[in-house]
């Protein structure tokens, strides 16, 4: 669904980009910024390139907001696949809490490292500095889990209240 509108997007802005930016600076980083995007990993592009969303490199990056559809589709890769192991899980044990403890603990660490990452540390690992960054899904997964979680309290509500009814 997104393709088709993202591909126009892409097109139009970096012909525009072209005619409009600095070819020292401004062209690359918005062609750079379109390959990232078209495969999303646009955060990861603009997280290399521009720097801070508040930087003033950034105001020049005409595609800087495809950094939002990188996070969201390597998230819906990843979370997935977590929610088949917690919901395997959960039917194993005839119980939902591994599902809810492990979105929880995912929704805390990744609350956690959002935190963390405010203050500016650096983890001494390779690509440290883009696991606590503004542009990585790690930080950023807590919002997910927050409204997976809530959901989940609808979903568990909504079936204590139709036993209710049957009973």
């Amino acid at each position: 669904r997104l393709g088709p509108n993202l591909a126009l997007v892409l097109v139009v802005t970096s012909v525009a980009a072209f005619f409009i930016l600095s070819p020292n600076r401004g062209v690359p980083v918005a062609a750079d910024t379109a390959v990232g995007a078209s495969f999303f990993v646009g955060n990861v592009v603009v997280a290399a390139n521009t720097g801070d969303y508040f930087d003033p490199g950034s105001e020049t990056n005409p595609l800087l907001h495809t950094w939002t559809l990188g996070v969201e589709e390597q998230f819906y890769l990843v979370f997935p696949i977590l929610l088949i192991v917690l919901l395997w899980m959960s039917r194993r044990l005839s119980n939902r809490l591994p599902l809810l403890l492990g979105i929880g603990f995912v929704t805390i660490g990744s609350f956690s490292l959002a935190t963390l990452g405010a203050t500016g540390y650096t983890p001494p690992v390779i690509g440290g500095w883009f696991i606590l960054d503004f542009y990585s899904p790690v930080p950023r997964a807590w919002e997910f889990g927050v409204g997976a979680l809530i959901a989940l309290r609808g979903q568990i509500a909504f079936s204590q209240t139709a036993v209710l009814r049957v009973v």
